[in-house]
């Protein structure tokens, strides 16, 4: 009978230990679900990286994570993913930021005009905005990006590497030479290089998929031009191209836009 009884309360701890065990695990997994993801974020409201910094963010943001209302941001580490867009529209500058490893959105940084040691994300499944980026040191981007990329207003750098394909647009209007970086091989929208000196040797992209814009280039003798243009292609110093220079497969126009109706059309 005592030997029974000594069975009993020997099974009744293990028993008792694995529960414990079953209940700890839920309370690990709850834990990690609760903290570490979240649906949509929207902090528009914060303004300061001090108060930023006192808000635990997830490592992944199954939705959009708005962040519009800040100035300026340094030393700071995103989460790893965000599975929509990110709302960085209010920064001005950044300087040693990691953006989220994947961006399953758009990157809106539409303000910034000054960025150091900007990390982008390594996979992106949208745009990328730096419409107003001027000067930066490195900048480099994924090898694909599905939409368009913004960098309208940028003239310094010391290292850009560019996707090799950019499914939308793609602006580089003021810069005036295309040292230490190569054009992407397809690009799907149009292709915007306004500003280029016109001694410039370069070899564009295989595939422009909209218009070509090359309004500042005197003659194509240093360029080489896609091999399939889908648009039209804009021009403004140079007299004429002639047609035995363009692709075979061009059907579009070619248009000569006067010098000071480039800033009318934001060009």
């Amino acid at each position: 009978m005592a030997k029974l009884t000594r069975l009993v309360v020997r099974e009744t701890s293990v028993l008792k230990g694995v529960l414990l065990k079953f209940l700890l695990v839920l309370v690990v997994v709850f834990s990690f679900s609760f903290y570490s993801y979240a649906e949509d974020i929207d902090l528009r409201n914060v303004v300061r990286q001090s108060k930023l910094e006192t808000i635990e963010l997830p490592s992944i943001v199954e939705g959009h994570l708005n962040l519009s209302g800040l100035f300026s941001i340094e030393n700071f580490i995103f989460p790893t993913e965000v599975h929509g867009d990110l709302y960085l529209s209010g920064l001005y500058k950044v300087d040693f930021v990691y953006l989220p490893e994947v961006l399953k959105g758009d990157l809106h940084t539409e303000s910034l005009r000054y960025g150091t040691d900007l990390v982008l994300p390594r996979v992106i499944s949208g745009g990328i905005y730096l419409g107003k980026l001027e000067k930066t040191t490195e900048l480099e981007f994924p090898m694909v990006v599905t939409k368009n990329v913004d960098l309208s207003k940028l003239k310094e750098y010391k290292k850009l590497k560019l996707p090799e394909v950019v499914g939308g647009y793609l602006k580089l209007s003021s810069l005036e030479t295309l040292d230490q970086f190569v054009l992407p091989k397809k690009v799907g929208g149009d292709l915007h290089l306004s500003k280029l000196n016109p001694d410039t040797m370069v070899d564009l992209p295989k595939h422009v998929g909209g218009s070509l814009y090359i309004e500042s280039l005197e003659g194509l003798e240093n360029i080489k031009l896609p091999e399939f243009i889908g648009g039209d292609i804009y021009v403004s110093k140079m007299p004429t191209i002639v047609k035995e220079v363009l692709p075979v497969s061009f059907s579009g126009e070619v248009y000569h836009l006067p010098v000071a109706s480039l800033n009318i059309f934001n060009l």
